[in-house]
């Protein structure tokens, strides 16, 4: 009979120290969550600031006289491209 009492004695010690770990667990799983979700507002307040500098250069860019042939290409081709974007945009809309 004290043989199943320490049994049990012990079951309940692993039980207990089963319950405290997973709690701490829990705590560290609550950690984790607050800092990813810290860590992806922090990019894309990041990516925000990357996307206004680059219409700043773009605007730059633009603003600035006496353009090469080379640049008129590539702002011919960013504007393709943005035209392709807009045409994809205004496709999925219509079919909605």
């Amino acid at each position: 009979m004290e043989a199943i009492h320490q049994q049990l004695e012990q079951i309940q010690q692993q039980v207990t120290k089963l319950i405290r770990l997973q709690q701490q667990l829990q705590k560290e799983n609550q950690r984790l969550r607050k800092q990813l979700s810290d860590a992806e507002l922090a990019k894309e307040n990041q990516e925000k600031g990357l996307q206004s500098l680059k219409q700043q250069l773009e605007q730059a860019q633009l603003a600035k006289a006496g353009w090469s042939e080379d640049e008129k290409k590539q702002l011919e081709k960013k504007i393709n491209q943005y035209l392709k974007e807009i045409d994809a945009c205004l496709a999925i809309l219509h079919t909605n």
